[in-house]
C-alpha cells in the first residue's frame, strides 16, 4: 500500500499549531481557549456561554446576564443550548479498531503535550475570564473498552 505524508493533515488537527500562529497576531488575553466539554456539558455550560458572551462583549458577566436577557424569545431561558441535535445528518457509524485508535493517540500526543505546555507558559496572560483548561477526555471510553479487550469503536462519520 503507498503511504501519503499525512504531517500537513495531522497539523490541522493539532490545536496547539493553530494557537502558536493566532498568538503571532493577538495578544493571550485576547484569546479565549475552552475545552469544548465545558460548552457541551449540560452542568457547565451556562457558566461558559456567560463568560463567552462576556469576554465578546468586553463586559462582566453580571452585566451580561441582567441585560441581554430581553435578546431571547419568551419562554426561552437565555445562555442555555439545546441538547438535541435538530438536523438531520447522513452519517453511519463505523467501527475504529483499537489499533488505529492507538496509532492516532500516539500521532497527537506531541502536539497535545505542547498544547498543555502552551496553555501553562501563558496562564499568567490570559483573560480572567477563561476558566482553567480541562484536558482532553475524549479518549478515556475508548481507551477504557480497547483495554477490557473490546475490539473496536464506535465512531460516527459522514
Amino acid at each position: 500500500a503507498h503511504r501519503h505524508d499525512i504531517t500537513p493533515r495531522r497539523e490541522h488537527g493539532a490545536y496547539y499549531f493553530h494557537l502558536t500562529r493566532w498568538l503571532t497576531y493577538f495578544k493571550r488575553s485576547q484569546i479565549m481557549i475552552l475545552n469544548f466539554e465545558a460548552v457541551s456539558n449540560p452542568a457547565t455550560q451556562r457558566d461558559a456561554l456567560l463568560k463567552i458572551a462576556a469576554f465578546v462583549l468586553d463586559k462582566d458577566v453580571k452585566h451580561v446576564e441582567e441585560h441581554y436577557r430581553h435578546l431571547m424569545p419568551p419562554g426561552v431561558e437565555p445562555f442555555e443550548l439545546e441538547q438535541r441535535n435538530s438536523f438531520t445528518w447522513c452519517t453511519r457509524t463505523v467501527q475504529t479498531s483499537c489499533q488505529v485508535w492507538g496509532e492516532y493517540s500516539q500521532l497527537y500526543k506531541p502536539y497535545t503535550d505542547a498544547l498543555y505546555a502552551l496553555l501553562a507558559k501563558t496562564q499568567e496572560a490570559r483573560h480572567p475570564l477563561e476558566p482553567d483548561f480541562e484536558p482532553f477526555h475524549e479518549g478515556d471510553a475508548v481507551r477504557a473498552r480497547c483495554e477490557n479487550g473490546t475490539s473496536s469503536a464506535a465512531n460516527v462519520v459522514q
